[in-house]
């Protein structure tokens, strides 16, 4: 197994060798953490490595221990061993099917952050007193419940603030801000910081979602009717009749698939169904045989061929 992760964090393993992988981290915690260990061990051997995450680091002598080069000499080889080495790690991984769409971070709290593609989430304050962090991109925070210490969300157009909770926050449209609360309450505001003007600030709830956008004045409160909206994080897609060509577009945000047409009419037929952690292939071959295609998959391109509806 060492060779092969040695492989799959150099981006050298086989698709085959990528599913053994998933497979392997995915059916125990103790086979997670190992991931996590391995992973760390090649990033920090590895120069060109740049995490997201900015960990704490661990100096010697005024040089960050893990840039040393003995360091990186003995984790090329602990690495490849499987020998053990425990020191403070950055802990993200990717998840699901070999995409590499998504990672996930465990902060000093306890929360967890997933991170969609170039997403960065990076800890300002966390202490006893404070726990505060920036972001960029697309992330899904599970909050760790804590009364005494809120927890503090900066992008460049707004600061969410909780005490314990899910939600969604989206910074990839051009300064633009989305909240989306999937259980709890989020206080949504103007970053205070970068924004001149009166700061006004709302309360989501469950099921509601929050915009701050260059077009709109002040903040904009409204029911979520995205079924979708985390889909690229939990591997659930729902649909209800919706046409083929939306399909398309929720697929290759969550695995990184385009899928084409053969047919354009095919992109008119309707889909009401429920993928729960399906496999590109395995959605691919779902959906021919519920519109009666045929699926040819080549690289990361999926072709549905067949009549319109």
């Amino acid at each position: 197994m060492e060779e092969k992760l040695a492989r799959y964090f150099s981006k050298e393993s086989s698709e085959e060798e990528c599913r053994q992988i998933h497979e392997w981290r995915s059916a125990s915690d103790k086979n997670a953490s190992e991931f996590l260990r391995y992973k760390m061990i090649w990033a920090t051997s590895n120069q060109n490595y740049r995490s997201p995450y900015k960990a704490d680091q661990i100096t010697s002598g005024g040089i960050p221990f893990y840039r040393t080069n003995w360091f990186r000499y003995a984790a090329s080889v602990i690495l490849v061993l499987g020998l053990s080495l425990s020191f403070y790690y950055y802990s993200g991984y990717q998840f699901g099917f070999g995409s590499g769409m998504t990672e996930v971070v465990k902060l000093k709290d306890g929360s967890y952050v997933t991170l969609y593609k170039d997403a960065t989430v990076t800890e300002l304050a966390f202490s006893d007193d404070s726990r505060v962090v920036s972001m960029t991109g697309k992330a899904y925070f599970e909050v760790k419940g804590n009364k005494e210490r809120s927890f503090v969300i900066y992008t460049d157009e707004a600061k969410i603030e909780v005490l314990g909770t899910s939600f969604l926050v989206d910074t990839e449209k051009e300064k633009t801000t989305e909240v989306v609360v999937e259980t709890g309450v989020v206080t949504f505001s103007q970053n205070p910081e970068n924004y001149k003007g009166r700061i006004t600030a709302i309360k989501l709830e469950a099921g509601e979602k929050g915009m701050i956008t260059p077009n709109a004045r002040g903040l904009i409160k409204q029911n979520n009717r995205d079924a979708n909206y985390l889909a690229w994080a939990n591997y659930v897609l729902s649909f209800r009749a919706e046409e083929l060509e939306e399909v398309a577009r929720v697929v290759s945000e969550v695995y990184g698939f385009e899928v084409r047409f053969d047919n354009p009419a095919q992109a008119n037929c309707k889909l009401t169904a429920t993928y729960k952690k399906k496999s590109p292939e395995q959605i691919a071959n779902l959906l021919a045989e519920t519109f009666g295609f045929t699926y040819e998959i080549s690289g990361k391109v999926i072709t549905l061929s067949g009549p319109g509806c």
